[in-house]
């Protein structure tokens, strides 16, 4: 990592996302002690005693491991020694990831989806203020996708701040409210994932005589540069537009739209302007 300076807000759901290479889990493995930095610092919480605050942090490195011929609920048994956590803890959490139902099924006949979250029981075993997750919905279908993203929104909506890191635009976009863009062990971007874009989107607009289209819209105070594809019109918007007011404006001056959409912008596509 070259120079690499985070700042996490409390309660933040804080991505940091990069192509594999770009230094994410080396970052992770840093702050948890696992990795020796060549040089710098980081604190929990305002202090430097990283062992002692690194109680106060669940994380998920790499792929959940556990004994695959004990049932969930064993295995957690486990993972509470470890921890030194009550055993009264362990059926709580098997609610709360959605596996008491399954707990006492052997760990070996758990799905992938079932397995990550028996990862993240695990890690909130011990009530962390910070949870750490390292690609937490690699390999998974898209409804083991669905539900590990619906545990990581709870689970933040319960005041733990989460550190995901992610090579999945969509998987960031959806969860985190901030994001980190790491290529190649350089920060290229870090803040809210809404600050990302540094426009408002495109309107795409048609209609039957498209001339009379294009000239209305060149005329509109909130749209700047048109650009037609096909049958559709491509506009900027420069400053705050509803499209219900739009196409009043439109139908008023004679020209009915037959297609009227907001293009939000996307995180994928800053992320690939800003890493070409």
């Amino acid at each position: 990592m070259n120079d690499l300076s985070l700042e996490i807000p409390k309660g933040s759901v804080y991505g940091i996302l990069g192509p594999n290479g770009s230094g994410k889990t080396t970052t992770l493995g840093m702050i948890l002690g696992i990795i020796a930095p060549s040089y710098g610092s980081y604190d929990w919480f305002g202090r430097t005693d990283g062992e002692v605050m690194r109680q106060k942090v669940g994380a998920i490195l790499e792929n959940p491991n556990f004994y695959p011929y004990l049932n969930g609920r064993d295995n957690l048994k486990i993972v509470a020694d470890i921890k030194k956590v009550s055993y009264d803890k362990i059926d709580p959490t098997l609610e709360r990831v959605g596996l008491l139902h399954r707990s006492g099924d052997k760990f070996r006949t758990y799905s992938l989806g079932m397995k990550q979250r028996l990862a993240i029981g695990a890690a909130l075993l011990c009530d962390p203020e910070v949870l750490i997750l390292d690609e937490p919905t690699n390999g998974l279908d898209p409804a083991g996708i669905a539900q590990i993203r619906q545990l990581i929104t709870e689970v933040a909506q319960s005041g733990v701040t989460i550190l995901l890191a992610s090579h999945l635009l969509d998987e960031v976009e959806k969860v985190c409210t901030h994001v980190a863009v790491l290529k190649t062990g350089n920060m290229l971007y870090s803040g809210p994932v809404s600050s990302a874009f540094n426009s408002l989107g495109t309107i795409e607009v048609s209609a039957d005589n498209l001339t009379n289209l294009r000239q209305r819209l060149e005329q509109h105070s909130h749209i700047g540069s048109i650009q037609q594809q096909g049958e559709l019109l491509h506009c900027e918007i420069t400053s705050e537009i509803n499209l219900a007011d739009l196409n009043r404006e439109l139908v008023q001056e004679q020209v009915v739209p037959s297609h009227l959409r907001h293009v939000k912008p996307r995180l994928e596509d800053y992320f690939l302007e800003i890493t070409k």
